[in-house]
């Protein structure tokens, strides 16, 4: 069994709805989401090498976050987890003068246009 695991930078959730397209993917098991739908755990009897597998996963935007940090996303096998690969990945960053421009004050305080 393999896992591909998706965490999503702060800001961001799953729609579990979009989540419905996985059942067609080869080999595909179940899905699990955590952390309050920041978290997917998307689980394969098996990954073959040929021909490559590929999903599609929509998040969605909850709130705006300043300098997100980059997200993982992780794949390993279930029974012998040091067969793993993994990659961040990074979301467009939200200018500071868009979270704050309808607090009183914060905009002219803080941004420069």
């Amino acid at each position: 069994m393999a896992i591909i695991e998706v965490n999503l930078p702060s800001g961001y959730t799953f729609d579990p709805e979009t989540l419905n397209d996985l059942h067609s993917v080869t080999n595909f098991k179940r899905q699990e989401l955590k952390q309050q739908n920041e978290k997917l755990n998307i689980y394969f009897e098996f990954i073959p090498k040929e021909p490559e597998t590929c999903i599609y996963v929509e998040a969605m935007r909850s709130f705006k976050v300043g300098k997100a940090m980059p997200a993982i996303v992780k794949v390993y096998d279930y029974y012998e987890t040091s067969r793993k690969a993994m990659m961040f990945y990074e979301v467009p960053e939200v200018n500071f003068c868009e979270i704050c421009q309808n607090i009183r004050g914060c905009y002219q305080i803080n941004c420069v246009d």
